[in-house]
C-alpha cells in the first residue's frame, strides 16, 4: 500500500494541482482519485496495486481484508487517508490471520 502510495504521489507531485484536496492522476491508463497527493480511499489505491489472485482479497474504500483468513475481519489492514496535515496511515490488524 505505501509503495503504491509513493508512486501516486510522485505523479500528483509533477501534476499541476496535484496536491491539492482533490485532483486526479493518470496511471498505466487509469484515473486515480487523490487527497493531497496520495489516493483518496482504497478504490483507488487499488488502480496501483497489484493484488493477486485478486479473490484472494475483498476491499471496501478503507480497508483490505484476507478472504481466506480465519477471520477476514481482523485479518485486515486498514486505510486513512491524508488530510491537509496528516499522510496517509496504515493499520494492519493480524488477529484473524
Amino acid at each position: 500500500m505505501l509503495g503504491a502510495n509513493t508512486e501516486i504521489y510522485a505523479m500528483a507531485a509533477a501534476t499541476p494541482g496535484g496536491l491539492g484536496a482533490s485532483s486526479s492522476v493518470t496511471i498505466n491508463g487509469q484515473a486515480v482519485a487523490t487527497a493531497y497527493g496520495y489516493a483518496k480511499d482504497v478504490t483507488n489505491l487499488e488502480y496501483v496495486m497489484d493484488l493477486s489472485p485478486a479473490n484472494d482479497f475483498t476491499s471496501s474504500a478503507t480497508t483490505i481484508e484476507m478472504a481466506n483468513a480465519t477471520t477476514p475481519s481482523t485479518c485486515v489492514v486498514t486505510y486513512g487517508a491524508a488530510t491537509a496535515t496528516t499522510t496517509p496511515t496504515y493499520t494492519p490488524n493480524y488477529n484473524g490471520c
